[in-house]
């Protein structure tokens, strides 16, 4: 990073709520741009365009597809993939999960103790979501949706068939085949129904490295809840 954006950096950052200051300055990003770049064996103009990159989007001055295509474009290579995991994991999450521990008064206005959404396995708050002991940041979202999943037409086909072969079974008046055809026609119709019956609700959580997050739900409800938190939770970052 040149000197000249270093201390337009340091500026842009002085005049930010001293909560995000604290959190910023909680680790030492630089030193971890510096370590991821030497790791991936970047030369040294990438890894001071790398810097500059983390530290516009730190203060605001930049958004996370910026970055995104920072890493991808002008990095490159193999595992430019990588290399932005690295940055989530290292720099952007750390950060956001010390933000969300100084500055709890910020989401006193929400119910659970600052929690948006909590189904036991997936938690929505201000600064991250937390699924199955996972953490990823909120502010490297980049996309939500959500979509009922029709029925699962092969094994709808599959249970049909077995139903009707039971059915078939159950017409030759044969003990045993009586028996299986019973069996197949319980067992057919069952899931059948089920398949019907239960469908999947999917809320798609699309982030700036490629990484997807699908949650499926038997209840529209829940999927709602889940998909309305995280739009919330992103217009309160915005």
């Amino acid at each position: 990073m040149n000197k000249q954006t270093e201390e337009s950096i340091k500026e842009h950052l002085s005049k930010l709520p001293e909560d995000n200051q604290q959190a910023i300055n909680s680790i030492d990003w630089l030193k971890e741009c510096q370590e991821i770049g030497k790791k991936y064996n970047l030369i040294e103009s990438e890894i001071a365009g790398l810097e500059a990159e983390v530290a516009l989007f730190l203060v605001g001055l930049s958004d996370l597809k910026t970055l995104h295509k920072y890493i991808d474009n002008e990095i490159g290579g193999t595992g430019w993939q990588e290399i932005e995991k690295e940055v989530h994991e290292n720099i952007l999450l750390p950060i956001a999960e010390k933000l969300e521990e100084i500055s709890p008064s910020k989401q006193s206005y929400t119910k659970n103790n600052g929690e948006f959404f909590n189904d036991g396995s997936t938690i929505v708050t201000a600064a991250t979501i937390k699924h199955h002991a996972q953490s990823y940041p909120i502010r490297t979202i980049v996309k939500v949706s959500d979509f009922k999943m029709p029925p699962e037409i092969q094994n709808f086909i599959i249970n049909g068939v077995v139903a009707v072969l039971g059915f078939v079974g159950l017409f030759t008046f044969k003990t045993m085949w009586v028996v299986i055809g019973l069996i197949g026609i319980a067992v057919g119709g069952f899931n059948c129904y089920n398949i019907i019956k239960v469908p999947h609700y999917i809320v798609i959580v699309e982030f700036s490295n490629g990484e997807k997050l699908d949650f499926d739900f038997p209840e529209i409800e829940k999927a709602v809840a889940l998909r309305d938190a995280i739009n919330e939770v992103l217009r309160l970052n915005r």
